[in-house]
């Protein structure tokens, strides 16, 4: 049967009223059950000096004292390999903070360099919604002058008169907590750097005296030298007596020892004032360190195994996916878009690294090559898989360009080259490291590196911790 409505006096006015009653009720009844968004969680990003990822517990170093750093881990995800995108410092950092390659984000030396103002940093896309955002920073290569302070609200650094090497972890922390006095607004992004693992090696006298070192032992400590390549004059860096380089380890060990001791002082602080309670915390080194492997000592030149792998770990206090182990080839530029995600952000940007929580539930993710580069000692850069790294080293100021590409097993990354039959059977592996090497080190989309002054103070303060301080050029 079909229905003819007729028109009556007033009947669209009546419809619409009713009409607009039903709205409104629907509308205060929503609001009604409805429940004020959670508030965001709180960040704090630890990022370690010199750290490399072997000399941790929770990475297998049986003589480790870092139950701070170790019980992260344990209540958290670990990255069992995952790599740096650059072994100097500035660099390093700004991959970190970007989540994007060292050619498009164009930071890429220690100095004379600063990061171009057209990236987007953690710290803006955090600011923009709502974040307090802080940073203390504990030497001069992390200073103001090299553009990471874009997005904070307080970039904390040291003064350039202060010694190369004397942002002690408890200095730093003192920084901090006097911030914290002032109750910053939530949500908070805080962001603390450790220089203390660094050379050289000054331990506080209990950290030295744990380890078994004293003062004659203390006293031997050694410059930073690379035994591999000659002096001006034609020599070549005498090589430490092996005591001299196991004290140098020990004491190494010491120092990370006393900085995992600061980062617990920092945990418990926060944690007094609530900003653990809905909080992620993660920690990342930004290189490692050579202790004497392949003539290197106490230093980190190139881009090999020793400087490149670097311990890696997100908690939440959530609990979630406490205590996962990702054994699959990671980046330190993984870490931005895997924090955005545990944040619930959604920035819509474009990074060269990748979101990795699926990984951390047990699922699967294609693997991918890793980049690392390093342009301040010698020209060198790499891309690796999970079992073989593709490196090409030039000599200092020669364009790596023009270097020969050689490819070694990543078990065997002290060697200069593989053998003849190891490189036929990996001939797929190389070809498709190469390509990769080329996408990373050219890519289609770059923002162009800034060069700056730097004032003659502060090429001394580097010197000092065994820097050079010429200015070549990133093709280098």
């Amino acid at each position: 049967m079909t229905r003819t409505w007729q028109k009556r006096p007033h009947s669209v006015r009546a419809v619409l009223a009713r009409s607009l009653a039903t709205v409104t009720a629907a509308a205060l009844a929503q609001l009604a059950c409805s429940e004020p968004a959670p508030p965001a969680p709180n960040l704090v990003l630890i990022t370690l000096d010199t750290l490399r990822a072997d000399r941790l517990g929770s990475y297998g170093h049986a003589p480790a004292r870092t139950p701070v750093l170790d019980g992260i881990a344990a209540g958290g995800v670990r990255f069992q390999d995952a790599v740096s995108q650059a072994t100097t410092t500035p660099p390093s950092h700004a991959s970190i903070l970007t989540g994007l390659n060292p050619a498009r984000h164009g930071l890429r030396k220690l100095h004379g360099q600063r990061l171009p103002e057209a990236n987007e940093t953690l710290a803006e896309i955090l600011r923009a919604r709502g974040y307090t955002t802080a940073a203390f920073v504990s030497d001069l290569p992390l200073g103001s002058r090299t553009g990471l302070d874009q997005g904070f609200d307080l970039y904390d650094e040291l003064d350039e008169q202060i010694p190369a090497g004397a942002g002690e972890a408890g200095d730093t922390n003192a920084r901090v907590f006097r911030w914290l006095d002032d109750a910053p607004e939530a949500p908070v992004f805080l962001w603390v750097h450790y220089f203390d693992p660094h050379h050289p090696y000054y331990p506080p006298t209990d950290y030295r005296d744990a380890v078994g070192l004293g003062d004659a032992d203390w006293a031997q400590k050694v410059l930073p030298r690379n035994t591999n390549r000659k002096r001006p004059d034609g020599r070549t860096l005498k090589t430490p007596a092996p005591k001299v380089t196991e004290n140098m380890s020990r004491l190494y060990d010491a120092e990370v020892a006393y900085t995992d001791a600061a980062v617990g002082a920092l945990l418990a602080r926060l944690r007094e004032e609530g900003l653990l309670d809905d909080a992620v915390v993660a920690f990342v080194a930004d290189h490692g360190e050579q202790l004497g492997e392949g003539g290197y000592y106490f230093g980190h030149w190139d881009v090999l195994e020793e400087t490149a792998r670097v311990p890696m770990v997100i908690s939440h206090s959530d609990g979630r996916h406490a205590g996962a182990v990702v054994e699959q080839l990671v980046a330190t530029i993984d870490l931005l878009p895997t924090l955005l995600a545990w944040l619930g952000v959604d920035a819509s940007l474009d990074f060269d690294g990748r979101d990795l929580t699926p990984l951390a539930r047990g699922e699967a993710l294609p693997e991918r090559p890793v980049y690392t580069e390093q342009f301040e000692y010698f020209p060198v850069r790499a891309m690796r898989g999970r079992d073989w790294m593709l490196r090409q080293a030039a000599a200092p100021r020669a364009r790596v360009e023009d270097a020969e590409a050689l490819l070694q097993p990543r078990t065997r990354a002290r060697s200069n080259r593989a053998s003849p039959r190891d490189v036929v059977a990996a001939e797929d592996a190389k070809q498709a490291l190469s390509q990769a090497l080329s996408e990373a080190a050219h890519p289609e989309e770059r923002h162009e590196t800034e060069w700056i002054e730097v004032p003659g103070a502060v090429r001394a303060q580097l010197r000092a911790l065994g820097y050079t301080d010429e200015a070549r050029g990133p093709d280098r």
